[in-house]
């Protein structure tokens, strides 16, 4: 008997995407509706008419395009404006409302009568009280791409003005005791990594409801041949998380290194102009780049001075897996389980980078040891077709049709 399967998400899944959360989702879904005993259906936020024209094999795709605010529609517009705005909006910050209630429209028009519902992102959680009332018989998956409110933890912890870090804390305040109330109403809780399943289990979830998955990551096999000169941050970098940690990079740590023949490529589609203007000699901003191999084969190391952002960093994932000697913080190896100056090196100041960088450049370091040890610590520990084994399963038992 097959189980009727619905997806709801706040982004389309992609299978090149900008972000690894499109990318991870991308890859579960699209592997689910390869079973012959799975009928696969899919409501997602689409960001233009591009991706509301996405199309998966064996997935019916019901896009939900942003509606444009107009004084046309004064409740609609008040009510997305507080949903944004608000600190205490129900939904969280991010979405709009009239996004959810399209979604709800949306769920009322199709016919289906879903096994197993997953609600995509943490976002999506908040829609677990109306699709109980009206399918009660039904099971629900939240799938925890990163635990929402420590992103927002973190965000007032970055401010430097008073008044922003208190409204950004009074939001994280509450978004912890929403998205905790809206995720304990579901049957499996799944992050997607093991310092997010702790976080979780602390904060009071249920220990049995909580599933990690491994998220999805590229692996790109490369034959290092480091060039002990050129230093490489990549990521999209029309994310703040990313052209923040490129811009700091570039004014508190390049400084500290002009006495070496270094060179900082920052790779990663649509830079805003303040980082394109501080493209100069020895720092190159290439913006979007067909093929990540050349760099990542050359270069010394890649740095990722996280401030912002939560859950797993895929990058980081990528950099480890090609064997490249990565730098990062506490943010950016979390949920990684590498060890210091083993795996990778923690830096935790500029100071922190430019000692270790400067170590790579003189030859101090082994670059072929680290190499080996951070590709093994991705292998040993992120399989995804066993997690994907491990996700199929679980939706099996689930559904009750197994």
């Amino acid at each position: 008997m097959a189980i009727d399967l619905l997806y709801i998400s706040m982004m389309m899944p992609q299978k090149k995407a900008n972000n690894g959360g499109a990318h991870t989702f991308y890859y579960y879904i699209n592997n689910m509706a390869k079973q012959r005993n799975i009928n696969v259906t899919l409501i997602a936020k689409a960001r233009d008419k591009k991706e509301a024209s996405t199309q998966i094999d064996n997935v019916r795709i019901f896009p939900i395009l942003n509606e444009t605010l107009t004084a046309a529609h004064p409740v609609r517009l008040l009510k997305d404006i507080n949903s944004k705005i608000n600190p205490f909006a129900k939904k969280g910050n991010t979405l709009r409302e009239s996004i959810y209630t399209q979604i709800i429209d949306t769920i009322i028009d199709i016919d289906i009568h879903p096994d197993v519902i997953v609600l995509e992102f943490s976002q999506m959680a908040y829609l677990v009280y109306p699709l109980k009332k009206k399918f009660p018989e039904a099971k629900f998956l939240v799938s925890e791409h990163d635990v929402s409110y420590l992103w927002y933890r973190r965000k007032s912890a970055s401010q430097n003005n008073f008044i922003m870090k208190k409204y950004w804390n009074m939001i994280g305040k509450y978004r912890k005791k929403m998205e905790l109330d809206a995720i304990d109403h579901c049957d499996i809780i799944m992050p997607h990594n093991e310092k997010d399943r702790r976080l979780l289990i602390t904060d009071g979830v249920d220990p049995a409801k909580v599933c990690p998955l491994v998220p999805y990551y590229e692996e790109i096999n490369v034959s290092r041949q480091p060039n002990y000169r050129d230093v490489i941050i990549y990521g999209a970098m029309d994310r703040p998380e990313n052209y923040q940690s490129a811009i700091w990079f570039i004014n508190k740590v390049m400084p500290l290194l002009t006495d070496l023949d270094i060179r900082l490529l920052v790779i990663g589609g649509n830079p805003p102009e303040k980082l394109r203007n501080l493209d100069n000699h020895n720092i190159k901003i290439l913006g979007f780049v067909d093929d990540l191999k050349p760099y990542f084969s050359s270069c010394a190391a890649m740095v990722a001075p996280l401030s912002l952002g939560a859950g797993i960093k895929i990058k980081v994932l990528e950099a480890m897996y090609a064997g490249i000697p990565t730098l990062t913080n506490e943010i950016g190896i979390e949920g990684i389980p590498a060890t210091d100056k083993k795996d990778y090196f923690l830096c935790n100041s500029s100071e922190d980078y430019a000692g270790v960088l400067k170590q790579i450049i003189d030859r101090e370091v082994d670059l072929n040891t680290i190499s080996i040890n951070a590709h093994k610590c991705i292998v040993d520990n992120f399989d995804k077709e066993r997690s994907f084994e491990e996700y199929y399963n679980r939706i099996l038992r689930l559904s009750g049709k197994s």
